[in-house]
């Protein structure tokens, strides 16, 4: 982003040339933390870090490159923005260009989202994209961020002593695979990279108050500047949870606070005014000044993108209620009114929605509710049987306070890809539960907690990738069924801009019609998307 970021000032369209220069950037980084920590072995881990990061990297694009993201949204104006950047789009300079796909109507086709969203997935997926050859490969990024967050979170438990190795993997396993993750990982939604970041974020925060030092609270700024380019929601979320926490660090560690300080605002500066130039500033900021409205032309974000709400939860009903019967109601990908259920309890029907990156209520898996109740209860117990302990832990109360708060700040919270951070919530009160309770019965229902959570994930994976891999194999096979055809195929697009670029990769011949000139029996639908075309008999 930052390589990005600085060309782009420069009038400087993304390149080939880009991922090599991040990836020296990232190495001199690597090198610094190496000499940083390791100074008498700094070659040798050097090597290790960069090695085993470019195998990882490299073996998560391959597979990324084999998957064809089949998400509604991550074929249509995710990937019309990530075509544009990688075409020349500079967004700091340009409105956004127009094309085939933004002659239709509504929000999907129109400029809306490329204009107002925040676009550091896309700059990444771009890059990577122009460098690579491949425009899935851009999906890389999602394992890459899951990895990592795993990776500091075991860094960040792995300074308790009273948990033990066996926890402490399951623990990072379950902060780093988020259901919300884990429904997007093959796709270019963003909520779910946007959880990862959160956790390290999180992570990060525990080992800065634990064992604070300036590399840390430098890698904290640069996961500053990828979350508030990750999500609009991102930048508020991120900016509750470290000034608050930095609230309580000031007061309670004194030591640092001012350095951790600075970092933190160097982060926001790079991350709103610099990499974020486009939408903070050429949106936001100068919308804000020239006209009093950081939307305009239009009234306002639901102007354009309707609330879901009241259609699941009727009208009138506050954020907290929402959030409250969203976690307690069956999971749901349609939009249609909530059914509440008894936690722990789950019907197999109820697995099929997360074949689907966006589900809405239920949306941290079926038995999620039942790990809600396991943690209010261990939370009570704690504060009865263990209060002058808890004080121990009280890094870690702050930081369950500032998670929900920052889930509340937004008022479609209970849609859990908007506010992926509330899975968090359980996960904290287990640790706080390890800590304190240290042996005895009362740590079963803790045991109780983390087994049940990895019963969810384990259903949520499972059902995820088989839908996925199956159905990116079928649109695989069709794409080489199409790729044989000697005429150009028919096809009414729409929106849905993935599909047309999908076409033009794989050398496809087509004509773009509004209407198909074949009969009803003649016309087929493009795998998982409303596109159309005519195809001839032995088409599958």
């Amino acid at each position: 982003m930052l390589v990005s970021s600085t060309l782009f000032f420069l009038g400087l369209p993304i390149s080939r040339f880009h991922v090599p220069a991040a990836a020296a950037m990232a190495a001199g980084f690597g090198w610094w933390g190496a000499n940083f920590y390791f100074p008498q072995e700094r070659i040798r881990v050097f090597g290790l870090l960069i090695g085993s990061a470019v195998i990882a990297f490299f073996l998560f694009a391959l597979l990324s490159s084999r998957i064809y993201d089949i998400s509604w949204d991550g074929q249509t104006y995710h990937a019309e923005a990530i075509a544009q950047l990688a075409n020349g789009w500079n967004p700091f300079f340009e409105a956004p260009r127009g094309g085939p796909a933004c002659s239709h109507s509504g929000v999907y086709a129109s400029p809306f989202y490329l204009i107002f969203s925040s676009k550091g997935a896309w700059i990444c997926a771009a890059a990577l994209y122009k460098f690579s050859g491949s425009f899935e490969a851009g999906k890389a990024f999602h394992p890459m961020l899951i990895l990592a967050c795993f990776l500091v979170s075991f860094a960040a438990l792995s300074t308790f002593r009273g948990i033990k190795w066996q926890w402490l993997l399951i623990l990072s396993f379950l902060i780093a695979f988020n259901p919300v993750s884990v429904c997007q990982m093959f796709t270019y939604y963003v909520d779910g990279q946007l959880s990862s970041l959160l956790g390290i974020t999180v992570g990060l925060l525990i080992l800065i108050y634990r064992r604070p030092d300036r590399f840390k609270m430098a890698v904290l700024a640069l996961v500053v500047i990828l979350t508030i380019n990750m999500k609009l929601n991102g930048a508020l979320y991120v900016a509750i949870l470290t000034n608050g926490y930095w609230l309580f660090y000031a007061v309670v560690k004194k030591a640092h606070r001012t350095e951790l300080a600075g970092w933190l605002m160097v982060g926001g500066i790079l991350g709103g005014g610099f990499v974020g130039f486009s939408p903070y500033v050429t949106q936001f900021i100068k919308k804000l000044i020239t006209t009093g409205n950081p939307f305009h032309p239009y009234a306002g974000w639901t102007s354009v993108v309707g609330l879901e709400s009241p259609e699941i939860f009727g009208n009138g009903m506050d954020r907290v209620s929402r959030l409250a019967i969203s976690l307690f109601s069956k999971s749901e990908v349609l939009l249609i009114p909530f059914k509440l259920k008894l936690p722990f309890m789950f019907s197999l029907d109820e697995l099929q929605v997360f074949a689907f990156p966006d589900v809405r209520v239920g949306g941290f898996g079926p038995l999620f509710s039942g790990a809600i109740v396991l943690s209010v209860a261990i939370l009570a117990v704690l504060f009865w049987k263990y209060r002058r302990r808890l004080l121990c832990a009280a890094h870690l109360l702050v930081l369950m306070s500032l998670i929900f708060i920052s889930a509340l700040s937004l008022s479609e919270s209970w849609w859990a890809r908007f506010a992926p951070q509330v899975w968090m919530l359980p996960l904290v009160t287990a640790i706080v539960g390890l800590l304190i309770t240290r042996r005895g019965l009362w740590r079963w229902p803790v045991f109780a907690l983390l087994l049940l959570l990895c019963a969810n994930n384990l259903l949520i994976s499972y059902k995820y990738t088989v839908f996925t891999l199956s159905y990116s194999v079928l649109a695989a096979s069709q794409l080489g069924t199409l790729k044989k055809q000697e005429q150009p195929i028919p096809a009414k697009f729409g929106f849905f801009n993935a599909i047309r670029y999908r076409f033009e990769r794989e050398g496809i011949r087509y004509v773009e019609v509004e209407t198909l000139p074949c009969s009803k029996d003649k016309e087929k639908k493009v795998i998982l998307s409303p596109v159309l075309i005519c195809t001839p008999d032995k088409t599958p």
